[in-house]
């Protein structure tokens, strides 16, 4: 009893450490791959073209459009961008 107690509870931290946001603001250090990673905060995160927001001045925008020296707010789950707003 006392293992299977043990398990779920490590079962549980380690998807609710998964599902954790990260954010981090300031100038995009570089840009990858036509927009397909980014580096900010010195970590590299990948975007995506259909799960990623992305806006820029406001406006819904690609990855594409994405470009080092850019001032921008980006939350990320583990490695991965969900949400990119620059100015």
């Amino acid at each position: 009893m006392k293992k299977l107690l043990i398990s779920a509870i490590g079962t549980a931290f380690v998807l609710g450490a998964a599902s954790v946001m990260a954010q981090a603001s300031g100038k995009l250090e570089a840009v990858g791959s036509e927009g397909r990673d980014i580096t900010i905060g010195g970590k590299k995160l990948s975007v995506s073209g259909s799960r990623t927001k992305i806006a820029i001045a406001g406006k819904e925008a690609k990855r594409g459009d994405l470009k080092a020296g850019m001032e921008c707010k980006v939350e990320a789950e583990g490695d991965a961008a969900s949400k990119i707003d620059c100015k």
